[in-house]
């Protein structure tokens, strides 16, 4: 093994002793082992380079040489150039050495692009897909409850309002996205003198279905007598005048206008409602907003 290695040594060696040579001389044995240690340190070899001598400019030319690793380990150090004839009689001449077999590399593939998701489109509750056979139930829920308010009108008029509010709680449950059914309860609670309740009930109407109040219908029309609406009325603002704090009381004497046809008087109790001091109110919200273009106009 020494040996070996003594001998892979003495390559960058004798590349040193060929570069001190002139053109054309011949190299011979003993010149290349003549060469001190100091020679050896001199020619560059532990900087990874062998000087050769370039005789015709008279300067030096680095040689690299290359690193490889032996069965047991060791470092052997491999000149980059061949030397041949240098130990044969004849001039001696370097041949460039194949670097060490780097491993293939791969071209870098492409990258993929990934499909781009869509978000599903959003639907309102009255837009949202359904099944054929739900779409059917629901249409014929809401028939149903359109044909027990007509026939809880029928009591209302007739002064029975416990059958009256029957048909219409029925009616509310059939066609929960409907505010026809607690419109007419509201008015059951308007004529019991139960404004609080009165007032509960706007609320449900439009949080079951809101800007119902822009289409809504005369609600004097359910009732038999146009006097008794004007009864009925006249009762709330007396309540009003001992009672001037009922915030709810208000909120339907407003109600009751607007739905009546009195826009003018419904628009002054709404913006005297106003206060942004009290818990937002979903159905004084909606008649503010139903009357704010009216009031515009004026």
């Amino acid at each position: 093994m020494k040996s070996c290695i003594s001998m892979i040594l003495s390559v960058p060696v004798a590349i040193h002793c060929m570069a001190s040579a002139a053109p054309g001389q011949k190299l011979s044995r003993a010149s290349v082992a003549g060469t001190t240690s100091g020679q050896r340190q001199a020619s560059g070899i532990q900087r990874g380079v062998v000087n050769l001598g370039a005789a015709a400019s008279g300067g030096f030319a680095p040689i690299p040489y290359f690193v490889s690793a032996g069965p047991d380990g060791i470092l052997v150090y491999v000149p980059g150039f061949v030397m041949e004839g240098a130990f044969s009689g004849g001039p001696g001449r370097l041949t460039p050495r194949a670097g060490p077999a780097l491993p293939p590399t791969e071209e870098p593939k492409p990258m993929q692009r990934l499909p781009v998701l869509e978000m599903p489109p959003r639907f309102s509750s009255s837009e949202v897909p359904r099944p054929q056979a739900n779409v059917e139930a629901i249409e014929k829920n809401r028939e149903r409850a359109t044909h027990l308010v007509v026939v809880g009108d029928r009591f209302f008029r007739a002064n029975n309002l416990k059958h009256a509010e029957d048909r219409y709680g029925r009616a509310a449950k059939l066609a929960p996205d409907s505010a026809e059914p607690w419109v007419r309860l509201a008015q059951l609670s308007f004529v019991r003198s139960r404004y609080r309740e009165a007032a509960h009930r706007l609320r449900q109407a439009e949080t079951a279905q809101p800007g119902w109040i822009r289409t809504a219908p005369d609600i004097q029309a359910i009732y038999g007598e146009p006097t008794e609406f004007a009864n009925h009325l006249a009762r709330l603002e007396s309540h009003l005048h001992a009672h001037p704090q009922d915030h709810d009381a208000w909120l339907v004497l407003g109600a009751q206008w607007y739905l009546s046809g009195r826009t003018d008087r419904a628009i002054d109790v709404f913006q005297r409602l106003q206060d942004p001091r009290r818990k937002p109110d979903v159905a004084l919200a909606a008649f503010l907003e139903a009357t704010s273009g009216e009031h515009t106009q004026q």
